[in-house]
């Protein structure tokens, strides 16, 4: 095993803890956003709308991203494990792909902080928990 080899492992190796480490997060927000919610003193239906329609451009942006970053980078990296750039935009976008997954739960957690209800704001964090199983970061 060279040098490089065992630098794709540890990529590999962080990156996946930094994936359950964010997995774990989604049912904190929902926790603390149920023990943090208010009553709405008004109506919740333009922020409502307006996050998920940020919740469908980041399903696309994720797309995209997994699309157009990921799968060349792997390729690359199928093919010379050594190619540290490809490592680097590998990398790079697994930890976007993680951020973006992310940020739905959040916005999951805004509108229960707001004072959407529970079934208004499960939808986030449900979608947000079911992309971040299914882009698991794998080794190329």
């Amino acid at each position: 095993m060279n040098g490089q080899t065992s630098g794709l492992e540890a990529a590999v190796r962080v990156t996946r803890t930094v994936h359950l480490t964010l997995l774990a997060t989604i049912p904190l927000y929902f926790g603390l956003g149920e023990m943090l919610a208010r009553v709405s003193s008004g109506d919740l239906r333009p922020v409502r709308q307006l996050l998920t329609v940020f919740a469908v451009v980041v399903f696309g942006a994720l797309v995209v991203v997994r699309k157009r970053m990921l799968a060349p980078a792997m390729d690359l990296l199928r093919r010379n494990p050594d190619d540290t750039a490809a490592l680097g935009r590998w990398r790079a976008a697994n930890l976007i792909s993680l951020a973006l997954c992310e940020s739905l739960a959040l916005y999951g957690f805004v509108l229960r902080f707001l004072g959407a209800s529970t079934f208004e704001a499960a939808p986030f964090f449900a979608v947000a928990f079911v992309l971040m199983l299914a882009f698991r970061p794998s080794a190329p």
